[in-house]
């Protein structure tokens, strides 16, 4: 009687150990097969944006191999401030995008008074962040000029951004360097800063040190996202000097 117990609860330890085993291959298999995409991954970091198709694709490359006192192209004093600012109004985008206005909630914004499509109250206009973004950094470049070179000034003083009294125009720049930092303390880029040893420029002295900017970084492509913002581009409101200006109606 108590061999036959035995027997019976080793067949049923058996059985559920073999029932365990099936069904944590099972798991595995359906985790693989359902393995959240990486759109998935992007929605669960942001809020929803009209982006999702060109968002998810990215580049790995090397930030330049500068430092942080080498000039880049986008901010030389060197180059000519005609050819600069051209540089930067050709690739900045002159038009809104449009999003349905029922996606205000998703966004978890409220706007009370949010700008519409001209005839069209149920889409509303929106820009993408990165060319806020970059509109901040373009107006810093543009107090930097306009401080350096007092030849530069007649080039900035009829754009709505430096209009009004000191106050008022410093107080814009200051908004941009607080949405930068924002930005910047948001994203907190986590990716690996090397220190170097600069050799001496005299034998017998110690080498100095600096930092080895040259980062590897997985990046959005800005051009695709460029090129989607374009498309799909509200061309009947134009921007005047991003949203300084307000809109202006075409």
């Amino acid at each position: 009687m108590a061999h036959g117990a035995t027997a019976r609860r080793g067949f049923f330890y058996k059985l559920f150990t073999l029932t365990l085993a099936f069904l944590t291959v099972l798991n595995l298999l359906s985790a693989w097969q359902y393995r959240p995409s990486h759109t998935i991954c992007e929605s669960r970091q942001i809020a929803w944006s009209p982006f999702s198709a060109v968002g998810n694709q990215h580049v790995w490359k090397h930030f330049p191999k500068s430092t942080l006192f080498t000039e880049s192209e986008f901010v030389a004093l060197s180059v000519p401030i005609e050819q600069l600012e051209k540089m930067w109004n050709d690739f900045l985008p002159k038009h809104p995008i449009s999003i349905p206005r029922s996606r205000l909630s998703t966004l978890q914004i409220s706007s009370e008074y949010p700008a519409h499509v001209p005839r069209d109250p149920t889409s509303v206009l929106a820009i993408p962040e990165v060319f806020v973004q970059l509109e901040c950094l373009s107006l810093l470049r543009q107090h930097l000029a306009y401080r350096a070179n007092p030849n530069y000034t007649h080039h900035y003083d009829n754009l709505p951004a430096f209009k009004g009294n000191n106050s008022v125009v410093m107080r814009r720049a200051d908004l941009c360097v607080e949405r930068l930092r924002n930005t910047i303390t948001c994203r907190s880029d986590l990716s690996t800063i090397l220190q170097d040893l600069v050799p001496p420029k005299k034998q017998g002295d110690h080498p100095a040190s600096g930092l080895h900017f040259d980062a590897y970084h997985k990046c959005r492509d800005l051009e695709a996202i460029r090129g989607w913002t374009e498309e799909h581009a509200v061309r009947a409101v134009r921007l005047d000097n991003a949203w300084w200006g307000g809109r202006v109606f075409e």
